[in-house]
């Protein structure tokens, strides 16, 4: 058996990892729900490149445009690097929120290098 697409997959590089975002709907507003290592579902989602600290500690913070669109900023396992990143957005910064969601590891052994 082969090994998907690159970017479905936990990637090794300079410490990060990439995490599928997942998103529910919820009185007329897109949000995140989870992030998983693996594709799974159908739905909403993106990929999103964070610290391998945070699927290690098992939640990532994401910093994500409040709407209908989903759109996910950063995302980080440290709560302040967002709340950095959100603070430079400005004025813009009320269109924006902080989500702390967990993450689903689902690698094989040795994925996290």
């Amino acid at each position: 058996m082969t090994a998907g697409p690159a970017f479905f997959t936990l990637r090794r590089m300079n410490g990060r990892a990439t995490l599928q975002i997942r998103f529910a709907q919820e009185d007329g507003e897109v949000r995140p729900v989870a992030a998983s290592t693996k594709r799974r579902g159908t739905g909403a989602r993106v990929m999103l490149e964070v610290e391998k600290e945070a699927v290690a500690a098992g939640t990532v913070y994401v910093l994500y445009r409040a709407g209908g669109a989903g759109v996910v900023v950063v995302g980080s396992a440290s709560r302040e690097r967002v709340e950095s990143a959100l603070a430079s957005l400005g004025t813009a910064r009320a269109a924006y929120r902080i989500a702390r969601i967990p993450v689903e590891y689902g690698g094989g052994a040795g994925a996290l290098g």
